[in-house]
């Protein structure tokens, strides 16, 4: 009887608690980001007109982020940020890249009112990252292949950045539970990698993020 007594009054009680967690304001979020990135290169190849040439608009990306209140509109939040890209350049020897980006991101996020609507977003910060893969690739007379690193210009073992990044967006659907906001993006490159010698050190695009209060 005891242990029935008991296993009840403590499933009241979790039942109590979490209800007095669920009615108190949210002050933690999980974000999860769909990125779409497109990067530019610094000079076009005159192997533009080959098949498999890469020019993509976007490439995908996605980054977890956790985020805690600072003040009524604002919060702090970091992260991890993963990257792929691919681009088509003409320096050198090579023709085309890929490349595997990882980061940390530190963002500070502002929900602001425009017009009387209170669903514009803007987010600034920093990402300090890591180039993890890359494969450079040249035309031969019908295919693609792999350059090895000796006729790669530049080519040098700095692989670590630094961007700065902002956002504007704005929140399509605001829940109980959380928020989904589609905002386009840009980030400068401050500190590059060696890669940085064939496309610029700015890219943009935009993201698809959704948040999960707490």
């Amino acid at each position: 009887m005891k242990r029935i007594t008991f296993s009840f009054f403590t499933m009241l009680a979790i039942i109590l608690f979490a209800t007095t967690l669920w009615g108190q304001e949210k002050k933690n979020s999980f974000v999860i980001s769909g990125d779409f990135c497109h990067y530019w290169p610094i000079e076009e190849s005159k192997l533009s007109y080959f098949p498999g040439y890469y020019r993509p608009l976007f490439n995908p990306g996605i980054e977890l982020t956790y985020s805690k209140k600072l003040f009524e509109n604002s919060n702090l939040g970091f992260g991890l940020n993963y990257q792929f890209g691919k681009f088509g350049a003409r320096v050198g020897y090579v023709g085309r890249f890929k490349l595997e980006e990882l980061s940390i991101p530190i963002v500070y996020t502002r929900y602001i009112s425009l017009f009387g609507i209170k669903r514009f977003v803007l987010s600034t910060g920093m990402y300090n990252g890591i180039l993890l893969k890359y494969s450079a690739e040249s035309a031969g007379s019908a295919i693609w292949y792999i350059r090895p690193p000796e006729y790669i210009t530049n080519l040098s073992s700095d692989k670590f950045f630094t961007d700065l990044f902002i956002d504007f967006g704005f929140n399509l659907l605001k829940g109980n539970i959380g928020d989904l906001t589609v905002a386009p993006f840009f980030k400068i490159r401050i500190n590059g990698t060696w890669l940085n010698y064939y496309y610029r050190n700015f890219n943009g695009g935009f993201r698809i993020k959704y948040s999960f209060d707490f």
